[in-house]
């Protein structure tokens, strides 16, 4: 006679904890994401103004080839500072799509138009590369927009990976001299 196999289905049922059981920290309840995040970079905490009681915010220093830059002591805190305002102004002179909340078949991601603001900074940006020559603006461009290291653009180019670095200190030094700011 056949025996009856049982059912493997679990049976167990997890004993329901009290909401007064689970004691929750203040320092464990954040707004920097889960702590599984910050296990594997290196982050800084910084505040965001100047007053007492201000927010603090964290920040991965470790994230982009100019942040990696940064931290190994191969380019200074000015061209840093000169890599991120160019960053920056690229960033705002992109613009970005407007996304509507309809669910409409057809309804339009974009006007088409751009802001004052935008143009600006594009044409800004422009100049910018055109100041500090094609060369360098490749390069800046490669390194701090594309995330691309400084030897994978030099190997691009078929120069040496070590020289890569070099050319975009110079990039970083021409940038920084074309929007004026202290070496």
């Amino acid at each position: 006679m056949a025996k009856k196999k049982k059912s493997k289905a679990r049976t167990k049922t997890e004993p329901v904890r009290e909401q007064s059981e689970t004691v929750v920290r203040e320092h464990e309840v954040s707004d920097f994401g889960p702590d599984e995040r910050w296990q594997h970079d290196e982050f800084a905490v910084e505040r965001t103004g100047k007053g007492g009681g201000v927010s603090k915010r964290r920040r991965v220093t470790t994230q982009t080839p100019l942040d990696r830059y940064l931290s190994r002591g191969q380019i200074t805190r000015e061209q840093y500072n000169a890599g991120v305002r160019y960053f920056l102004l690229h960033r705002k002179g992109l613009g970005t799509a407007r996304v509507t909340g309809k669910y409409e078949p057809f309804s339009s991601k974009s006007t088409g138009a751009e802001s004052e603001g935008q143009g600006q900074a594009y044409v800004a940006f422009r100049e910018c590369e055109r100041q500090i020559g094609r060369q360098l603006a490749d390069c800046a461009f490669d390194v701090l927009l594309m995330d691309m290291s400084a030897g994978d653009y030099a190997k691009k180019k078929n120069a040496d990976p070590k020289g890569g670095i070099l050319v975009f200190r110079l990039a970083l030094d021409a940038i920084a001299d074309h929007f004026g700011m202290p070496r």
